[in-house]
């Protein structure tokens, strides 16, 4: 049990010194790549839309411009995915030690994707706001599945 205690810190240290290097983003930030993600989603259906009806062509150059709005929105979710990992270390570590640490990490860190996706910055809110109430329940129920 001690040696698996080692290996769970040992990991999580090596991915703290990984994560810490990725900068905070400033609000204004959170709400440009906030509007790319959801122009590069919104872009990514409108084309499977059209490409899944047989009759409809779609110039090269609209292909290549759509292409190129999701490659920016896909830019955009890493950029605030990576912003945002130690967060989510924050919240994992806030609740109770009885799970190990990475697997509450885990969950945070796909709660934190989806996340991103959901992220509407129109609304006003900083994306660390909205993302907690996601990221939260995540982490609690990964505590639930594993207690059960």
């Amino acid at each position: 049990m001690a040696e698996q205690n080692y290996y769970t810190e040992d990991t999580l240290r090596q991915y703290l010194n990984r994560i810490k290097h990725y900068p905070n983003l400033s609000a204004q930030e959170e709400v440009s790549l906030g509007r790319s993600v959801q122009k590069g989603l919104q872009t990514t259906q409108l084309a499977n839309e059209l490409l899944g009806e047989s009759d409809t062509s779609i110039p090269d150059e609209v292909l290549m411009e759509m292409q190129s709005v999701v490659e920016e929105g896909r830019r955009a979710h890493e950029t605030m995915y990576l912003a945002n990992l130690r967060s989510v270390v924050s919240l994992a570590q806030k609740t109770r030690r009885d799970l190990d640490i990475l697997d509450k990490i885990q969950e945070g860190n796909i709660a934190l994707s989806g996340a991103i996706d959901d992220y509407n910055p129109a609304l006003g809110f900083r994306f660390s706001t909205f993302s907690h109430s996601r990221i939260k329940p995540a982490i609690y129920r990964t505590k639930a599945a594993k207690t059960a």
